[in-house]
């Protein structure tokens, strides 16, 4: 079973604010940039055609290619598998596992033994962490960043914290710990 693959849909409401908080920010930027270079001073009309340019591009237009193409995204970055286990897979997803400051990204995997995290291949550091089940101390949710909730923390008997960050991770702790029973 899949966890955390469902994708928000983004409106179109939601796309025109994105693109005029784009614009208005970018606009800003470029008219403070006015006062510390000692380049020619751009006349407001410029600022104001590159930033309503620069807003419909990034603030429309990418975020509305994002959107068509995050299926294919998703999959080109969690479809490796290949040096999971002989166990049966039974719940995955995509996730990344904190190593020191990186954030590697690849997919977290319960198996009827083991938590697995395998990174895929666009990272600096990869591979793949084992952790079985027995091992487990403590399961903790938390935050990322000290902000959002889809951080979760696991601590093992052997004192070693790792911390994942997860989609819909009220399931994926709901399901660790009846694997830790």
């Amino acid at each position: 079973m899949k966890i955390g693959y469902t994708l928000t849909e983004i409106t179109w409401k939601l796309h025109l604010k994105l693109a005029i908080i784009t614009t208005i920010g970018y606009g800003v930027i470029l008219y403070a940039i006015q006062f510390i270079s000692p380049l020619e001073k751009q006349s407001l009309t410029s600022i104001a055609f590159q930033s309503i340019f620069f807003g419909l591009v990034f603030g429309l237009g990418f975020t509305y290619l994002l959107q068509k193409k995050s299926k294919q995204i998703t999959n080109f970055f969690t479809k490796n598998t290949e040096s999971v286990s002989l166990d049966k897979i039974i719940y995955e997803g995509p996730a990344n596992l904190y190593r020191g400051i990186e954030a590697v990204g690849g997919k977290i995997f319960l198996t009827e033994t083991h938590l697995i995290f395998n990174s895929h291949k666009l990272n600096i550091q990869k591979g793949t962490t084992k952790i079985p089940y027995t091992s487990i101390q403590e399961l903790l949710p938390c935050k990322t960043a000290k902000i959002v909730d889809n951080g979760l923390k696991v601590i093992t008997k052997e004192g070693k914290t790792f911390q994942f960050v997860v989609n819909e991770r009220e399931t994926w702790v709901q399901h660790l710990r009846e694997f830790m029973k």
